[in-house]
C-alpha cells in the first residue's frame, strides 16, 4: 500500500529507524539498497535517498566509497527522536517543493519592481554561474547569489528573509541529503531565462521561466536516483 504522499519521508526514516531497532540491521552492518528500500516501503528511490541523506546527516549511517553505506554506532536505547532534530525542518524534497510555490511569484514581481542597479547585480550573478561551473562549493554560492538578487529585486523583506531562510536549510540539509544537482546542459541557460525575462519587463516570462528552472532541477534529482 502507497503511503501519502506528505507522510513519506518521515514513514521511511521511522521504517528505518525501526529496522535498527530490532536488529534487522546491527552496527557495521550494510544498509539495503535503495531499490531494495523502495520496494519494502512502497515509495519512490527518491524518496528512499532522502531519508538515507537525513540519517547520513545525523551520524547515524555512513557511506564507504565503492562499498555502500553502513549504521554506524547505535546507542542501547536505539534512536532518539532527537537525533533527527536538523533534519526534521524539512525534507529535501519539502525544501524543492516550497521553491516551487514561492520562487515564481517572486520572479514574476522582480520583473515589476527591478531597478537598474537590481538588474546590475543579477548580471553579475549570471556571470558568476557561467564561470563557477566547474566547482561544486562555487557553483552553489553562485547559485545563491543569484536567487537571493532576485529576491532582493522584488523590495519586499518578507520574500527576501523568507527565501534567505530556505537556501539556508538547503544548504544545511539538502545538498548533504542528496548531493548538488548540476552542473549540466542547460544549467546556465534556465537561470539566464529567468534572467532575461526580469531584464525584458515580462512578469508572466519570469514566472514561467523560474517555474521551468526548477521543474528542471527536480526532475535532475529523481534522475539522480533512478527515479
Amino acid at each position: 500500500m502507497m503511503l501519502q504522499p506528505r507522510n513519506l519521508y518521515s514513514e521511511v526514516l521511522d521504517g528505518l529507524r525501526r529496522m535498527i531497532e530490532n536488529g534487522e540491521i546491527r552496527e557495521g552492518e550494510r544498509i539495503p539498497t535503495e531499490r531494495v528500500l523502495a520496494e519494502r516501503f512502497g515509495v519512490s528511490r527518491t524518496c528512499v535517498r532522502e531519508a538515507l541523506g537525513a540519517l547520513k546527516l545525523s551520524g547515524v549511517i555512513h557511506g564507504r566509497p565503492g562499498a555502500g553505506t553502513y549504521l554506524a554506532k547505535v546507542s542501547p536505547g536505539g534512536i532518539d527522536r532527537s537525533d533527527l532534530l536538523l533534519v526534521e525542518e524539512g525534507s529535501p524534497f519539502e525544501i524543492l517543493e516550497s521553491r516551487k510555490i514561492i520562487e515564481p511569484a517572486i520572479a514574476s514581481l522582480a520583473a515589476r519592481k527591478a531597478t537598474a542597479a537590481d538588474i546590475a547585480r543579477l548580471a553579475d550573478a549570471m556571470e558568476n554561474l557561467r564561470v563557477s561551473a566547474e566547482g561544486a562549493e562555487s557553483l552553489t554560492q553562485a547559485d545563491r547569489q543569484f536567487h537571493m538578487c532576485m529576491a532582493e529585486a522584488t523590495h519586499n523583506r518578507i520574500l527576501i528573509r523568507t527565501l534567505g531562510q530556505i537556501l539556508d536549510l538547503m544548504q544545511r540539509i539538502y545538498y548533504p541529503a542528496v548531493g548538488i544537482v548540476g552542473p549540466h546542459d542547460g544549467y546556465y541557460d534556465t537561470h539566464n531565462e529567468v534572467f532575461r525575462n526580469v531584464r525584458e519587463r515580462d512578469s508572466r516570462g519570469a514566472e514561467r521561466a523560474m517555474r521551468a528552472h526548477l521543474m528542471a532541477v527536480e526532475l535532475d534529482l529523481e534522475s539522480l536516483s533512478d527515479f
